[in-house]
């Protein structure tokens, strides 16, 4: 189901009222990214469903998953739908980045470009899902890349499910450096 609660203005994170306008966390160290758009929350089906294209893994569940998509509104004016890269040594262990099969099938239901090697994981760390909040942000410092042309181009970052931002953050923060005009931050999910 999508969530329709209220929620965050900038990062999304469910809040207990519709008045809210920005969370405390976004008040406190505003994020790189401009926006951050999902679908759901990270529990029950569509939990278990992520948990089957990534650990199973079931590839074939990407496109199925991105049609609960189709009605998430972002805005106008992008130039290319980026993933979230994994380090190539994961990437060799999964054999796959889920992020990126799920970016693509976002790219092509919408009409966008899809480029896949615009961000780079510099650094093999620990998986995110192992770590507490404040390890998930020591974890991801600094360790990205942008290596694509970005500059004044209005970029949607896609990752699979958002916990602590942390990730996207990190992602959003290279691609800024490089010159991106925008950043929104797409996800199926967030915890």
């Amino acid at each position: 189901m999508p969530y329709t609660g209220p929620r965050c203005s900038l990062c999304g994170r469910p809040t207990d009222s519709p008045e809210t306008g920005l969370c405390a966390k976004c008040i406190d160290r505003r994020p790189f990214y401009d926006q951050l758009f999902y679908y759901g929350l990270f529990e029950g089906t569509l939990k278990e469903a992520l948990h089957h294209l990534k650990y199973r893994p079931l590839r074939r569940l990407a496109k199925p998953l991105i049609r609960f998509m189709d009605n998430l509104i972002i805005p106008e004016g992008v130039d290319m739908v980026v993933p979230v890269p994994l380090h190539k040594k994961r990437l060799i262990e999964r054999g796959f980045n889920q992020s990126a099969l799920l970016a693509k099938a976002f790219a092509d239901n919408r009409g966008l470009p899809f480029d896949p090697l615009v961000l780079r994981r510099k650094v093999h760390t620990p998986p995110q899902s192992q770590l507490k909040r404040a390890e998930r942000i020591k974890n991801v410092h600094n360790i990205f890349d942008a290596t694509g042309n970005v500059e004044g181009k209005t970029i949607v970052l896609f990752d699979d499910v958002i916990t602590t931002g942390a990730t996207v953050n990190e992602c959003a923060k290279a691609l800024k450096s490089r010159g991106s005009a925008q950043v929104y931050v797409v996800a199926l999910a967030r915890a």
